[in-house]
């Protein structure tokens, strides 16, 4: 198991600094909100602090560091490619961790870099191994507003 592991909590109130304490580290599971989103945009004046935490995630990425973008929804799954937060983090290299609770995705992490090479790791964390990841659901079910 890879010890240098992180997990990290998406709140209000997020700087920059709370990112870049994770360069270095091999892995962070970032348990974000609603289908998989940070702070990272500026809707106004006082979120300009905001615009820094996407290079902040980057420069960490850079360090080696993979990342994976958990929700904190009790059901459904990560979809990063609906809204542009989303997007932004996909092409900064941020990994969609499907519908993993964050802390199975934590774990999952470990033992993964523990064992194996950072390109498989990539590969494998995003693959159904044990049941850590629902692959029954279907986007029809996520549709039915019924």
């Amino acid at each position: 198991m890879e010890e240098k592991i992180g997990l990290l909590k998406i709140h209000v109130n997020m700087f920059p600094e709370q990112f870049e304490l994770y360069k270095g580290y091999k892995g962070l599971i970032i348990e974000g909100t609603g289908l998989g989103h940070t702070p990272g945009q500026a809707p106004n004046e006082w979120c300009k602090i905001h615009e820094k935490i996407y290079p902040a995630l980057k420069k960490v990425i850079d360090s080696g560091c993979i990342i994976v973008m958990t929700t904190q929804c009790l059901f459904g799954k990560v979809h990063m490619h609906v809204y542009d937060k989303g997007v932004d983090l996909t092409k900064i290299g941020v990994i969609p961790g499907k519908d993993m609770l964050a802390e199975t995705a934590f774990i999952k992490l470990s033992w993964l870099l523990g064992n194996c090479k950072k390109e498989e790791v990539k590969e494998l964390i995003t693959k159904n191994l044990r049941g850590e990841i629902n692959d029954r659901l279907m986007k029809d079910e996520f549709l039915d507003l019924t």
